[in-house]
């Protein structure tokens, strides 16, 4: 398969991601032959926020999730941070963090212009969930998705792989006007 040279236009990813997407997922069970458990479905809306006291260098999109495309429908997932820093050793480039909040738990990302590539790190206190973005061209993104359940026990957090899934497919760009009746 030939690898994807396309580059998200101004490094930008920001507003790459603003609209409407639809995500659809394998889901394996994370282990010994990784078993098919199920598919999944799911429109993603990427918004601009903006807060009245904006922190410098700083943009934010909100995420929603929903299974139709009644803007009545979308759930609230959580509000991402894109942090603009020059990078310290060549002050030609500006690097982007992500962060975002998440079940409680201050959530970090990071994104890799040159290679179209965002990696999100959810460290939360049930699970652990890396999330990362291939952007293919400026309508799709391959998705690859690791979840690792937790158990707790006397000698602290370990990691259940029978109870773990990785999820892989694709982001597809939607153009609503084309669904509204």
């Amino acid at each position: 398969m030939e690898e994807s040279n396309y580059r998200v236009p101004n490094d930008d990813l920001y507003k790459f991601l603003i609209g409407t997407w639809k995500r659809n997922l394998e889901w394996r069970e994370f282990g010994n032959n990784f078993p098919h458990l199920r598919t999944s479905n799911t429109l993603v809306l990427i918004e601009e926020f903006v807060r009245l006291n904006p922190e410098p260098n700083t943009r934010q999109l909100k995420w929603s999730f929903s299974k139709s495309l009644e803007k009545s429908d979308f759930i609230f997932g959580y509000i991402m941070k894109f942090i603009s820093l020059r990078d310290t050793k060549n002050k030609n480039k500006i690097l982007t963090n992500l962060e975002w909040d998440f079940m409680g738990e201050t959530c970090h990302g990071k994104w890799i212009p040159e290679a179209s590539l965002a990696i999100l790190n959810f460290f939360l206190s049930s699970s652990s969930i890396i999330v990362t973005f291939k952007i293919l061209d400026s309508e799709t993104i391959a998705v690859c998705i690791q979840e690792f359940n937790h158990v707790n026990n006397q000698s602290g957090k370990t990691v259940n792989t029978e109870n773990s899934t990785i999820q892989c497919g694709n982001m597809y760009r939607l153009d609503q006007t084309k669904y509204k009746q």
